[in-house]
């Protein structure tokens, strides 16, 4: 019997790398991690070139769209709120929200991803899936059927917050993007 459900496209190495990878790495395991909590437009510019300077030239991506939006969050917190260039498949983020506490501390940030699930839209749903990600590796799938609005998103976290992370999850500790390839590991999304 053939197949029903068309494949899911895998998302864009550069755009998934980028919020999956690079900047979880600069900030759970970099002597960067403070400035990188309070990145402006032109610090992530610099880092999307860099997090795809591995990739094939095909695989780079325009940074069209990226930006960056530092606000306080809630009392002792600052949330840098990332707008992703338009996600084309799923997994693949539309904003990135990173709540960094004062005094900085790299054990208590809390790092979302708000992006488009498939699953979603074939449930006719919100297209949004919420995801966080831990210093120790894990990636929590923490809400589901959330739109893809930076308002929805910062209202979402603000209830995540709330709580310890939760939801299911898959581990993949935060490495160097390179280290995927050199050991032939299928990332799961």
């Amino acid at each position: 019997m053939p197949n029903i459900n068309p494949p899911t496209p895998q998302p864009r190495p550069h755009h998934y790398r980028f919020a999956y990878r690079w900047i979880p790495m600069l900030i759970y395991g970099s002597p960067m991690s403070a400035a990188v909590c309070h990145s402006t437009k032109e610090q992530l510019l610099k880092s999307w070139m860099i997090a795809g300077q591995e990739l094939a030239p095909d695989a780079m991506q325009p940074p069209d769209g990226l930006d960056s939006e530092l606000f306080p969050f809630t009392p002792g917190t600052d949330l840098l709120i990332i707008t992703m260039p338009a996600p084309q498949h799923s997994t693949e983020a539309y904003y990135i929200g990173i709540v960094a506490p004062h005094p900085h501390d790299e054990k208590t940030i809390r790092y979302f991803v708000l992006s488009h699930s498939d699953a979603n839209k074939n449930a006719g749903m919100a297209p949004g899936c919420i995801r966080e990600l831990t210093s120790d590796g894990k990636n929590f799938r923490s809400m589901d059927f959330v739109k893809p609005t930076k308002i929805d998103f910062i209202m979402a976290m603000r209830v995540l917050c709330g709580d310890k992370p939760s939801g299911s999850f898959c581990i993949v500790p935060p490495r160097r993007c390179s280290q995927v390839e050199e050991s032939g590991e299928k990332e799961e999304a």
